[in-house]
């Protein structure tokens, strides 16, 4: 059986980015302009156009030690923590700050990703994880290892089990599903994470991955 690399994606809005295309001045109608504008952010976190992979969480295996990487666009110290986060979670988090951060980053998961062989595991990572990569790795010049296979209708060697749960229809979130499922959430969605520290960000992606992994047992022996 191979191992799969179950990973999760955070994005962030680049402001800048966004300027280029909404002059974000709110129409004389809207009555709270920061929740106006906090709505335009996470918006345009979805859009790879627009926005930046602010880290990505992975663990080699349904039962293996979670890393996250954070990209911070701006200088901090080189921090690397490790220990038992939330969960019992085996986490280790680096931070990655200043120019060429989310390149650096995306090379890291891109080593990751063909040291597993192309094999992969997540939640509607078909749909939105590995599209936003390549297009991130695109603009920042970032060449692949191994290209993922995105085709419908396989589960491996990428494995989306949103899609095959939901047989490659509109289903519901992770977090929503995982509730249905009995298994214990943080209790807040990728919608909070433009407002969040590095450290909740790291922790929030982290949870994401572990959330695949026990979404991943409990459809083993059903669906794959």
């Amino acid at each position: 059986m191979p191992d799969f690399l179950f990973f999760d994606i955070e994005t962030r809005a680049d402001e800048q980015r966004l300027a280029l295309v909404d002059d974000l001045k709110p129409p004389k109608t809207v009555k709270d302009v920061v929740a106006w504008k906090a709505k335009k952010l996470r918006d345009a976190a979805l859009d790879p156009d627009l926005a930046r992979v602010s880290s990505v969480s992975w663990s080699v295996g349904a039962t293996g030690a979670i890393t996250t990487l954070v990209a911070l666009p701006t200088e901090a110290p080189l921090q690397v923590l490790t220990g038992r986060d939330g969960f019992a979670i085996d986490h280790q988090v680096t931070l990655i700050s200043g120019e060429g951060a989310e390149a650096k980053l995306l090379r890291c998961f891109w080593a990751a990703f063909a040291g597993c062989n192309g094999y992969a595991c997540g939640w509607h990572i078909i749909g939105f994880d590995f599209p936003f990569l390549l297009r991130r790795s695109l603009y920042n010049n970032v060449t692949l290892g191994a290209i993922p296979r995105l085709a419908k209708y396989h589960t491996e060697p990428v494995r989306d089990l949103f899609a095959i749960l939901n047989n490659w229809a509109p289903g519901k979130g992770l977090k929503e599903q995982s509730a249905l499922f009995g298994i214990p959430t943080m209790g807040v969605t990728g919608a909070d994470v433009q407002g969040m520290t590095w450290e909740d960000e790291a922790r929030y992606g982290a949870d994401d991955v572990r959330l695949c992994q026990e979404m991943y047992k409990r459809m083993a022996g059903v669906y794959f």
